[in-house]
């Protein structure tokens, strides 16, 4: 993934270029590093329970595959207030 990330960093690094190339390298693969973590460690924590959450959400609501494709005509049956539950954090939606 790092091999992705470091044209990226090099364009939006703030190095000065009088910095020598050893030290502009080592810059930036340490952020480029530091961004791969941060996108795994998001991933991690925050994408896949939530993932996890709006599964087990649209089974308790019976929810599948051709609700999903024919959204506009299934809203009235998505309008009343929903409570999304992660782990032990409770958090209760606006209906639409």
């Amino acid at each position: 993934m790092q091999d992705d990330v470091i044209p990226i960093i090099q364009k939006w690094s703030n190095i000065p270029e009088n910095t020598p190339k050893v030290i502009k390298s080592k810059n930036i693969l340490f952020l480029a590093s530091l961004l791969d973590s941060f996108i795994i460690h998001f991933k991690e924590l925050i994408w896949i329970p939530r993932c996890n959450a709006t599964i087990a959400w649209e089974k308790t609501k019976n929810i599948g595959r051709k609700e999903k494709l024919n959204e506009s005509e299934n809203m009235d049956h998505l309008q009343e207030d929903q409570i999304a539950v992660l782990d032990d954090i409770s958090i209760e939606l606006d209906s639409i």
